[in-house]
């Protein structure tokens, strides 16, 4: 264990919970429990746990001494410029490489992001000059720019990705995650109606927002999705002006944390407005079209044009575990 912890500090990775578990079971093929892990820590001289109590994941391994030559952690929750990290010719070796995926599939999405940047630094010999927290940190980038994203819980090249169907859909006014069997909400009119039929229903008179599509399918036994209308999320299909003006959506302005869970619909009383009642547009913020998310995703041919000069990683032998730097 002292071995590893030492292994990531010199490749500026914080050693903390998450990763210490995927190292340790990719070099021994054990996945160690919370409590087999934070003991095995403990119990390794020269090592100590913070916080000390920590009952879950959310902890570093920290060595008493440093090893010589370590010089700093890249932390993951900064927000570095891109040419900090790494050189343009490597950002651009980066792209190209996620673009095309081909990385090992984990079995716990808790290690999508160590899986992913191991695989990238064996990619080329420039790759594999840069140390494991910046690939780290790389990966992390990919997936905030859009040129990574996520399905099923795993990390896919964007184009898999279940946010790039949904602006598809979106884009084509298709439903999202609807089976061909089953009936959904296919135009405006239907929508206004099917809501106005679930509010009259609710002895409060209103419903919650996060309870909208779950009470579509129980009582009416049809699917909503917002991609019909041209949204990928649906507080934005409630901003919407196309709705109407015969809904109210009402929440507390006071909450920082505009979810679906804080707000809810009802009918509007034009001879009534309460201080809570608040256009939708002032609690969800100016919608963003489909468009313009798509217009800031960078385009798969340029993704995906080889970049020049890659030199192939020399040690193709070695397994998908970070390039260890010596220490003493």
């Amino acid at each position: 264990m002292k071995w590893i912890v030492c292994s990531l500090y010199m490749d500026e990775a914080v050693p903390g919970g998450n990763l210490l578990q995927w190292y340790y079971q990719v070099l021994t093929g054990v996945k160690l429990s919370v409590s087999q892990l934070t003991n095995l820590v403990r119990t390794t001289p020269g090592i100590y746990l913070e916080p000390p109590s920590s009952k879950k994941l959310s902890f570093k391994a920290v060595l008493e001494e440093p090893p010589l030559g370590f010089t700093g952690f890249l932390l993951q929750k900064e927000q570095y410029p891109t040419e900090d990290i790494i050189s343009a010719e490597a950002w651009d070796q980066a792209r190209y490489f996620t673009a095309h995926g081909g990385w090992p599939k984990t079995d716990d999405p808790a290690f999508k992001i160590a899986t992913v940047a191991a695989w990238l630094q064996d990619r080329s010999d420039l790759m594999n000059r840069i140390s494991f927290g910046r690939l780290l940190h790389v990966v992390n980038l990919l997936l905030l720019q859009k040129h990574l994203g996520k399905r099923d819980g795993l990390i896919v090249p964007f184009v898999q990705s279940e946010e790039f169907e949904r602006l598809c859909n979106a884009e084509a006014g298709k439903p999202t995650g609807v089976k061909s069997n089953e009936a959904y909400i296919k135009d405006w009119d239907e929508l206004r109606s099917c809501l106005r039929l679930l509010i009259r229903l609710s002895s409060d008179e209103d419903i919650e927002v996060s309870q909208v599509k779950l009470m579509c399918r129980s009582r009416l036994h049809k699917e909503l999705s917002e991609t019909v209308f041209g949204h990928t999320n649906f507080l934005k299909l409630l901003d919407d002006p196309c709705l109407g003006p015969d809904f109210v959506i009402t929440g507390d302005p006071s909450r920082t944390s505009k979810t679906a869970s804080s707000l809810r619909i009802s009918l509007a009383k034009p001879s009534h407005t309460s201080e809570n009642d608040t256009k939708p547009n002032e609690i969800l913020g100016a919608s963003t079209s489909v468009h313009q998310q798509k217009g800031a995703i960078i385009s798969l041919a340029e993704a995906t044009a080889p970049p020049e000069n890659i030199i192939p990683c020399q040690d193709t032998n070695r397994p998908n575990t970070p390039r260890t730097r010596s220490f003493p």
